[in-house]
């Protein structure tokens, strides 16, 4: 029999079977209960606000990219992001203020309770140095190379990134790049001594620096401030958090194996089409190649690659309009000269100036 108080339900009948299909109840376990989805079709969200969502997102992570990289008091830049205004410029403690002062302040009981469960050998030595660079004067070859990276901004007005704008700088022959005509600009491989990512440190720290701008939005772009503009026409002088290599800086940069090949063929004699058949590679890529050789102080005799007419014509069209940019002059020319030819001049003519 059943116990007392408790309803005795028979086998056919439909409460017997609706307590049967019943299900159990969840228990706490330490596993995830997962819940039924609902349609996406219920879902109380519209593409619009998933957007604004993606929106904030991506500009919450530019801040802390600029956090990371700004040489300005952090505890400022904290306060400043959460609205409060009313604080000292600079704390004179954190990292940016004061990057070669150990702490001396004494460990709350919270940071003591946590450093007395740390292990030995995993504690950091309290009096160890900050290893952030903090904000110093730039070498003559830094500063030329920030008035190359704002230069380069300058003629790419504002309609391309940050990962553009290094490609371009490093002369990249990416598809992009050349869809782009960044090629035709005449700031374009003007940092071939650098790598990618040195160029976009170069670039991040005066992004900080409030020299480059780069704007809202799922593709933001950068672009030059008014300061930056100052910065590159050497009105104004700037420090920067960059890490100083002097070891670096005395070295000549190193030519990439495939340019040295290409010009130990073409000082043996070799014509830049029979280069390019040995090689399995195209003319435009040999010819970069030796402008690459140039920009880095080599010589080459560009009498086999501009005839003296061509030269002269090239000549002309820069005593015109200058090398800022290079469609001006080629727009100029004859279509038989291409932007190469105008490119081993100009070189040429740098390495002219550069001898003097």
């Amino acid at each position: 029999g059943s116990p007392a108080g408790q309803p005795r339900w028979g086998a056919g009948s439909p409460a017997a079977g609706a307590q049967k299909s019943t299900p159990n109840p969840p228990r706490r376990t330490r596993a995830i209960v997962m819940l039924d989805s609902v349609p996406a079709t219920k879902l109380r969200v519209t593409p619009g606000d998933v957007e604004r969502r993606a929106a904030l997102e991506r500009r919450k992570l530019r801040e802390m990219i600029e956090f990371c990289y700004t040489e300005y008091c952090y505890r400022a830049h904290i306060l400043d992001y959460f609205g409060d205004r009313h604080h000292a410029r600079q704390c004179g403690t954190c990292g940016n203020c004061a990057p070669h002062t150990a702490a001396r302040t004494p460990l709350t009981s919270a940071e003591m309770l946590s450093d007395k469960r740390t292990p030995a050998r995993n504690r950091k030595d309290p009096t160890a140095t900050a290893t952030l660079s903090a904000p110093r004067a730039l070498t003559d070859d830094e500063n030329l190379r920030v008035r190359k990276i704002l230069a380069c901004a300058t003629r790419m007005k504002g309609r391309f990134g940050k990962n553009m704008l290094a490609a371009a700088l490093r002369g990249s022959a990416a598809r992009n790049v050349m869809q782009a005509h960044l090629n035709e600009l005449s700031t374009y491989g003007l940092l071939k001594d650098l790598r990618q990512d040195d160029i976009l440190l170069y670039i991040e720290t005066l992004c900080a620096a409030r020299c480059l701008r780069v704007s809202p939005g799922e593709y933001p772009t950068i672009s030059i401030t008014e300061f930056g503009d100052r910065v590159m026409r050497e009105q104004e002088r700037i420090e920067l958090a960059l890490t100083e290599n002097r070891e670096q800086d005395d070295e000549k940069p190193l030519l990439p194996n495939t340019a040295l090949q290409t010009y130990t063929l073409f000082r043996n004699g070799h014509s830049v089409e029979e280069i390019a058949r040995q090689r399995n590679l195209v003319t435009k890529t040999i010819e970069g190649h030796l402008i690459e050789c140039m920009a880095a102080g080599l010589t080459v005799d560009i009498s086999k690659l501009v005839s003296n007419s061509a030269r002269a014509q090239i000549e002309k069209a820069i005593a015109e309009h200058g090398t800022e940019k290079l469609k001006a002059i080629h727009e100029l020319l004859p279509e038989s000269i291409t932007y190469n030819m105008i490119r081993f001049v100009v070189a040429q003519n740098s390495l002219a100036k550069a001898a003097k």
